[in-house]
């Protein structure tokens, strides 16, 4: 039997943690972004962040949209996660530059080991962007393909205080329900792949959220699987299960930053 301090070595660990982010000077940008993106918590979140710099960008649920979408309009620049149903955004990529689709595709993925990331340049990405999404690098980007439209000044803080972001964390909070009864579903019935692709999902999203502890433990599910050590996944499943559980209880504070 796994205690908590098996887990982490204190209920600290557990709560939401988003670093604290310095005042920024916010550029408004002109441009059409597409957004490929499965996760629909994380899509909120990316709207949220873009519509800060003037931008309401518009939504592809996976590859297979994304490439028809970007045929049908000009977009400016693609942000294209690597890992989503139907198509993936390597594939994704590849039928777009394949079709002479000449734009800016930027790779978000939270898969940032250096040769995930020459998988996705030769695929045909212009860069990556890591997930959880850093604010400033995003920021860059935005400036290196978008036309400056005007500035302004504001603070991160904004966004964190506002009730649309505040409802966004809920929602999501009341989705690990779901996310758990998953993970001990296709534990239950072996089913290794559908295991490590909620995992990546969970990893994603949760680091979004500043629910690090959760994402901690999927990221370590999934690379167990990954790596095909399905017979030690008990140990990660179960710090899973924990750091979710935690998470909804009352008591777990929202989370105070973005990092």
């Amino acid at each position: 039997m796994y205690e908590a301090q098996d887990f982490y070595h204190g209920v600290e660990e557990m709560q939401p943690v988003m670093e604290p982010m310095p005042t920024l000077s916010w550029q408004q940008f002109d441009g059409e972004i597409l957004v490929a993106e499965d996760n629909r918590d994380n899509q909120a979140l990316i709207s949220l962040l873009l519509e800060r710099w003037g931008i309401t960008p518009d939504f592809a649920n996976n590859g297979a949209e994304a490439v028809e979408k970007a045929l049908v309009k000009d977009y400016q620049l693609i942000l294209m996660d690597m890992q989503m149903p139907v198509m993936g955004g390597e594939e994704a990529t590849q039928m777009l530059r394949h079709a002479a689709y000449d734009g800016p595709i930027i790779a978000l993925t939270a898969n940032v080991m250096k040769h995930d990331i020459e998988r996705y340049l030769e695929a045909g990405c212009d860069k990556a962007l890591a997930k959880p999404i850093d604010k400033e690098q995003l920021e860059h980007t935005l400036a290196t393909y978008l036309s400056l439209q005007q500035e302004a000044n504001s603070k991160w803080d904004d966004i964190l205080k506002s009730e649309r972001f505040l409802q966004i964390n809920e929602n999501y909070k009341q989705k690990l329900p779901d996310y758990l009864e998953q993970v001990l579903a296709h534990q239950q019935a072996k089913e290794w792949e559908q295991l490590q692709a909620v995992a990546h999902s969970i990893k994603g999203s949760a680091s979004c959220f500043g629910f690090n502890a959760v994402a901690d433990a999927a990221s370590e599910l999934e690379l167990s699987l990954r790596n095909g050590e399905c017979e030690h996944h008990e140990y990660p499943v179960l710090k899973l299960e924990h750091a979710i559980r935690f998470v909804l209880q009352p008591q777990a504070e929202a989370p105070k930053g973005l990092s």
